[in-house]
């Protein structure tokens, strides 16, 4: 491998002649990035279905008062 001028983290392939990073640090600083951001998004869908679940919940306790109402008149 061959080092790329001012660029510390970068070599070229003398054969493919391909520059490639290595960086193994920035890799993993990625790599925990992007699993944050996934678990992030799991817990957004999570709290999405508890809402749409308290909404629904919400409707039918609605429904179930004005049923009160209505019989107790």
């Amino acid at each position: 491998m061959i080092k790329v001028k001012e660029h510390n983290d970068l070599v070229r392939d003398p054969v493919s002649k391909a520059i490639i990073n290595v960086d193994e640090r920035g890799y993993e600083t990625y790599l925990a990035k992007k699993e944050a951001l996934k678990q992030k998004n799991r817990q957004i869908d999570k709290n999405s279905e508890d809402i749409v679940k308290l909404k629904d919940d919400i409707s039918e306790i609605k429904e179930m008062l004005k049923m009160l109402i209505i019989n107790s008149k």
